[in-house]
């Protein structure tokens, strides 16, 4: 190959979302690992002002060649048929290697998902639950798993006065983030396990004074929240129970870690997570977690070193967002419905037992230490790599795939260009 040995990295790097955050995490890995690399940086789907720094030293101009010989797409297959169609002069596929970077909730791969992965020369899944639901739908497809970590430049300091948290209560906290589906986050689950944890009033053990419930809402204000965001019955919630303190303005990323330190346990009662990144964090600032033992944080908890929630799996009803409509999400997907009762008596354990809470934090600490280390040994950059010398895969299977994309290019530019006109004035959906 002409192109020298090294990545170029696409994905939302600037953007504060969570695949924005996974894919600044895989900068990072890079770096460890001394891989050159070169970023480019993706609006991501549901535009927002806001701005993360990255390594932007390593930013190229996307009107140019890139300089190396392996595309890594930090994109969901959607967002990569979107390239393709495109085509940005930096995205060559003949001569290169290029695989992908999905995160998706539920064990099996949306229908419209399937085009996309088709197209890649491999597949990086983030986590087994991933690597299960795409070796599933595309068994010819190379699938390699690749392990997430977490990584911090410095472990952020709590403040408990600057989020008007008491300095004596046994604090727990979740988050939300309206953009992601509020009945698979499941923010609701961790209110009522809260609520039958520690009834107003009860006497015995930790009491209605010296318990509290941190819910961090993001994009939670005006025209940031989308319908369906379960906002409204949060606050409801909240204003029931003075115990529950809801933070829902504006804060970057850094100072949504502050927030968890100042913290003592995190709660996740999620019913599908394609990773969990926020629980993992959690455990990296040496917090304990509570949460549901359903999909991809599986990879990085055990019954050792988190509260694990027992979960039935159920079919999936009442999302709220666009991308998960049973139209679009395929037929038969099922998630994690965790016991609120078994999560109310880890919360009520945590709150009586300080030592427990040292302790699991300690595990935690350790546990998020060990997946770092995961991440470091995993082998599938190197695979790519090495694919990229050889000339190429063993076997490319995307020829196929790839030509049809191309031939719907044409159209599928012209269709985007008005979609966007109609977003510029205001018409048809967000995203």
């Amino acid at each position: 190959m002409s192109a020298a040995a090294g990545i170029n990295l696409a994905g939302h790097l600037s953007a504060p979302q969570g695949l924005g955050v996974a894919a600044r995490n895989t900068t990072r890995l890079l770096d460890a690992k001394h891989v050159d690399w070169a970023g480019f940086d993706v609006p991501p789907p549901a535009a927002t002002a806001e701005r993360v720094p990255w390594a932007s030293g390593h930013a190229r101009n996307p009107r140019e060649r890139a300089p190396y010989a392996v595309n890594l797409l930090h994109l969901n297959p959607p967002e990569v048929l979107e390239l393709l169609w495109e085509r940005p002069r930096w995205l060559e596929l003949a001569g290169h290697i290029t695989a992908c970077v999905p995160f998706w909730e539920f064990p099996r791969v949306p229908p419209a998902w399937i085009e996309g992965l088709a197209c890649m020369d491999a597949v990086l899944a983030p986590s087994h639950f991933v690597e299960r639901a795409v070796r599933a739908a595309l068994p010819d497809l190379p699938v390699f798993h690749f392990p997430q970590a977490v990584w911090l430049d410095a472990t952020p300091a709590p403040d408990r006065a600057r989020f008007a948290i008491p300095e004596r209560a046994c604090v727990f906290v979740t988050a939300y983030d309206t953009r992601s589906d509020a009945a698979r986050k499941n923010p609701l689950g961790a209110l009522e396990a809260f609520a039958r944890a520690f009834p107003r009033g009860a006497l015995g053990g930790a009491g209605s004074d010296d318990v509290r419930l941190v819910l961090r809402i993001q994009n939670a204000r005006g025209s940031a929240a989308p319908a369906g965001s379960d906002v409204a019955a949060l606050r409801e919630h909240a204003r029931r129970d003075p115990r529950v303190l809801i933070v829902d303005g504006p804060l970057a990323h850094g100072d949504v870690l502050a927030l968890v330190a100042s913290c003592d346990v995190y709660v996740s009662l999620h019913r599908a997570e394609g990773l969990g990144l926020p629980p993992l964090e959690a455990m990296s600032l040496g917090r304990p977690v509570v949460a549901t033992a359903w999909s991809g944080n599986l990879d990085y908890m055990t019954n050792e070193d988190s509260l694990l929630v027992p979960a039935v799996e159920t079919p999936v009803r009442g999302t709220g967002i666009r991308a998960y409509d049973p139209s679009r999400i395929g037929e038969g997907q099922t998630w994690g419905e965790p016991d609120l009762a078994v999560a109310a008596a880890h919360l009520r354990a945590l709150a009586d037992d300080p030592e427990l809470r040292a302790r699991m934090g300690e595990r935690a600490a350790r546990a998020a230490a060990k997946q770092r280390e995961a991440s470091l040994a995993g082998t599938a950059l190197a695979q790519l790599l090495e694919w990229a010398e050889r000339g190429g895969p063993p076997a490319p299977a995307c020829a196929a795939a790839r030509a049809r994309v191309a031939r719907e290019a044409p159209a599928r530019r012209v269709r985007r260009r008005i979609v966007n006109v109609l977003r510029s004035v205001g018409v048809g959906p967000r995203t």
